[in-house]
């Protein structure tokens, strides 16, 4: 056994240390984790390697029923843009990168015939060689599949968003924001991962939003003012596909007696909403518009509620910023209810106050 294991370790090692000059590109994630491991598994888990996820299939299946199958097809470029040998975002869609036909809609160029491009190009590869690419640290690179101009409503201008920011005045970048090593960090839950994983890219996910929108209250008299503020500088929050996701924040409203005054689940909408004929629907497909609500960088929304003059005092008001990767309503149109247990409630922030 000890032997078998000794051979392995050679066999990995030595695969680890061609000759430079090589310039043999590997087409797949999994061997690319061979050498690099710890980028491989933060990779796995991370909303790239999982871009063909249940939700993706589902509403690329209804796509192509309400749309057709060249809408359906214009999702799969991004999500499922089959570079190198992994039909997802493998390392190759990155790495392997030398342009692209366009800053939008996963018109993404690869070529394997060239070095892999590398952060740390001047630090010699024994495996393979590699390049120096500036597309592979900058905007255009992520803008290629975060910049959506279709199909219909499926619109998500996230690049545009950036570039009309102060953000990179302020020399701040996407992978500055959403990665950590190789685990691109968002709402996107890791679908069918152990439910510690599950924990800890929910706990990664609130952490973003938090330092994305802040809550304020202030009392005046019988009024509390609540206010969402966004505190993120680079793009809208929440931003990409905004119409599926869930940004809300809840207000409750305790008398001195404990009796429940006021209670509204989403005084403040910040997702947006797919409507038809102006009455909120599940999914674009189903819907003739889009009602935006997501708040643009620095902007500022307030929510007011009225204590009632009877009410006995002091009266404790509690407002809750709840996000989620999906609205429960989405997944119930897509026939996925049996996965809302891994599409967890985010508890981003909470504010108290007490009216006297």
């Amino acid at each position: 056994m000890i032997g078998r294991l000794f051979l392995g370790v050679v066999a990995l090692t030595a695969g680890c240390e061609h000759g430079s000059g090589d310039a043999v590109v590997p087409t797949r994630a999994a061997t690319c984790g061979e050498c690099h491991s710890a980028q491989y598994q933060a990779w796995e888990q991370s909303s790239h390697a999982l871009g063909g996820s249940p939700v993706f299939h589902a509403l690329t299946a209804e796509v192509a029923r309400a749309w057709g199958k060249s809408a359906a097809d214009a999702c799969t470029s991004c999500h499922q843009p089959g570079h190198g040998d992994d039909a997802g975002i493998g390392c190759v869609a990155c790495h392997g990168a030398v342009g692209n036909r366009g800053e939008s809609d996963g018109r993404l160029v690869v070529d394997l015939t060239r070095p892999i491009a590398a952060a740390d190009c001047d630090t010699p590869n024994p495996a393979h060689d590699t390049r120096c690419s500036e597309l592979l640290t900058s905007e255009s690179l992520c803008g290629t599949c975060h910049e959506v101009t279709g199909p219909n409503l499926f619109v998500e201008p996230t690049l545009t968003q950036f570039r009309d920011s102060i953000a990179p005045a302020l020399g701040l970048t996407c992978a500055g924001c959403h990665m950590d090593g190789h685990r691109f960090i968002g709402l996107d839950p890791p679908w069918g991962a152990s439910q510690e994983v599950r924990a800890e890219a929910a706990q990664r996910s609130r952490d973003l939003l938090a330092e994305a929108v802040t809550l304020r209250v202030r009392v005046e008299g019988d009024q509390v003012r609540i206010t969402a503020v966004s505190t993120c500088v680079g793009h809208n929050v929440p931003t990409g596909v905004a119409m599926l996701r869930r940004l809300q924040v809840t207000v409750v409203a305790v008398d001195a007696a404990g009796q429940l005054i006021a209670e509204d689940p989403v005084a403040l909408q910040l997702a947006d909403q797919p409507t038809r004929e102006g009455v909120p629907v599940a999914l674009p497909t189903h819907a003739d518009a889009v009602q935006h609500n997501a708040l643009q960088p620095g902007e500022q929304r307030t929510y007011t509620l009225d204590i009632p003059a009877w009410a006995p005092r002091p009266v404790h008001v509690t407002a809750t910023l709840v996000g989620g990767a999906f609205r429960p309503e989405v997944l119930t149109a897509l026939g996925l209810d049996e996965l809302a247990d891994q599409v967890p409630e985010l508890l981003v922030r909470q504010v108290k106050t007490v009216v006297p």
